[in-house]
């Protein structure tokens, strides 16, 4: 079995406490699930630093976090619970991955149009999961 969808927070404005920090709460997090006959992958592991575009600059591009001999990868963006969190906490990559989606979308209800009936576009549209789109007369 496997426990995903951990997050570990922690503030500091040292980046040697913060490291040290991280590393000694990412081992005793580990235990948990070692002593429940659960996995922690360490490959899925990521480390996501937030601040400004200037205290991010500070930091080392490789962190020295390390959990079971392994650095923890660090990256600028990740996805929680379907939603792009990025080191600036800008919502640029979140609003850029779902304007793709969307344009991808449309793109298909218009290559379709030409064939289908626009009850059947309707259809589509309102089954599409990019927008997931609320109820009819929903506010």
């Amino acid at each position: 079995m496997y426990a995903d969808d951990t997050n570990l927070t922690f503030a500091s404005s040292d980046a040697e406490d913060l490291f040290s920090s991280l590393t000694h709460d990412l081992s005793n997090l580990k235990q948990w699930p070692d002593s429940n006959r659960l996995s922690l992958n360490v490959l899925y592991t990521k480390c996501l630093f937030t601040g400004t575009r200037y205290k991010i600059s500070l930091l080392p591009s490789e962190p020295y976090i390390c959990l079971d001999g392994h650095f923890i990868e660090r990256v600028n963006s990740y996805k929680c619970l379907g939603v792009q969190v990025d080191e600036t906490l800008s919502w640029e990559v979140h609003i850029s991955e779902v304007v793709s989606k969307v344009a991808k979308e449309l793109a298909a209800l218009r290559r379709l149009r030409p064939i289908c009936l626009q009850s059947t576009l309707a259809t589509i549209y309102s089954g599409a999961p990019a927008a997931r789109r609320p109820p009819s007369g929903a506010p």
